[in-house]
């Protein structure tokens, strides 16, 4: 961890950014903090606050969304998960969060990224499409998560897109594990969702594998294991 203390140009934001980092660092995890910051130091901060604590943090926050926009831009991992768990849902549009997706730095935060707001998006399809067209490393991880989150959300993607997240999956070279549990996690969830008959994405499975001889074995194990486990 390499800040304590933030200076901003602005005494209010500067007032609310350093009352959040006392915040963490009472309920920092030392060691925990240690170990993320040795597998991954892309964080300027990383206090190793759990999911839970920020979730309680989050609710009693109650800052509006321009302030959350401000925060974003902070490359500190707890006020960037609060922002994400207090973005309201109807400001969860497309053009935001692309935005925000330009400062996604980590495999943690494609996948919380996701799950805590890019899976509410008012704009399925446009957030998508644009994660997909993204020269972030981590948007194509983004894009398959968010399409899996927002399938178990109980809202809908059109064809068009699922159809274009089917190939963009097949053509794709997996560049990680984490890509690869990204793109595994959407397709099971295309086939609880009955997205795509179970055969169609058996053979999409398939292609993945081949194209990719070191993380595409994952994707076929999980998909394999989530067809037996659920009889389709």
């Amino acid at each position: 961890m390499k800040a304590d203390i933030v200076n901003i140009c602005d005494p209010e934001f500067e007032k609310t950014v350093n009352g959040l980092l006392e915040t963490f660092k009472s309920r920092m995890n030392g060691e925990t903090s240690r170990q993320m910051q040795a597998c991954n130091n892309a964080y300027s901060s990383n206090y190793g606050v759990s999911i839970t604590h920020l979730k309680e943090l989050a609710a009693n926050a109650g800052f509006p969304t321009p302030m959350l926009d401000k925060l974003w831009t902070l490359n500190i991992r707890e006020i960037r998960l609060i922002a994400l768990i207090t973005l309201p849902d109807t400001d969860a549009t497309a053009e935001r969060l692309a935005r925000w997706a330009e400062n996604i730095n980590t495999p943690e935060l494609a996948e919380y990224a996701a799950q805590y707001a890019f899976g509410r998006t008012t704009e399925p399809a446009a957030l998508i499409n644009a994660l997909l067209e993204s020269p972030n490393q981590y948007s194509a991880m983004t894009a398959f998560y968010t399409a899996g989150r927002v399938l178990q959300n109980g809202r809908s993607i059109d064809e068009e897109t699922v159809s274009t997240l089917q190939t963009y999956a097949g053509r794709h070279r997996l560049a990680s594990v984490g890509e690869a549990r990204a793109c595994s996690f959407m397709i099971r969830i295309f086939l609880r969702k009955k997205t795509f008959p179970a055969e169609s994405l058996a053979d999409l499975v398939s292609q993945i594998s081949s194209r990719n001889p070191d993380f595409g074995s994952l994707v076929a194990l999980e998909f394999e294991s989530e067809r037996e486990m659920f009889g389709l």
